[in-house]
């Protein structure tokens, strides 16, 4: 729900299904050298993840890189109605840590504390697929009683309006 002067539009964003591929390489590009040497010392699910990744296929990953490519020439179509886009942070609230669950508790929807970068819990990275500017800020707690957050993105190089918008739901805010 994107809310504007005149109420709120609901705005669709084009899928970014598959561009797990892209960032599952990339993060093990950036970690290939230590993952290599010390495997053990990453927690089960990154070591896990990064271990599907060092088998990504290179075709699949420049098929995906040209998706994303068309993706962000097309993006800007959801911003001809709204200047700003209000999502939640994560699609599940975090889980809880316990001492006897070893790393995580869990959350609605089967969130865990231990969830890996990357999880489908993560409600933002359709907007860094995208190459949008998005902050995500503090608007409340889970009825666990962790903490929430919204987002709020912007077209390309709308980062003042983001953060404008930010900062005065701060300052009007308790948090």
């Amino acid at each position: 729900i994107i809310l504007n002067a005149r109420g709120q539009d609901n705005v669709e964003l084009p899928s970014t299904a598959g561009s797990n591929i892209l960032w599952q390489a990339e993060h093990y590009t950036y970690h290939e050298k230590y993952f290599k040497e010390s495997p053990e010392k990453y927690q089960p699910a990154t070591r896990a993840g990064l271990e599907r990744a060092s088998h990504t296929n290179f075709v699949d990953y420049v098929k995906q890189r040209n998706a994303v490519a068309s993706l962000r020439q097309h993006i800007g179509k959801a911003f001809e109605k709204v200047d700003l886009l209000i999502t939640p942070t994560m699609k599940t609230p975090p889980g809880l840590l316990s001492a006897s669950n070893a790393g995580g508790g869990t959350g609605a929807g089967g969130a865990t504390a231990a969830t890996p970068i990357g999880a489908a819990a993560n409600g933002v990275s359709s907007f860094d697929a995208f190459g949008l500017p998005t902050i995500s800020i503090r608007c409340g707690f889970s009825s666990v009683g962790t903490p929430v957050g919204l987002s709020i993105s912007g077209a390309r190089f709308a980062e003042p309006t983001v953060l404008a918008l930010a900062a005065s739901y701060e300052r009007s805010t308790d948090w």
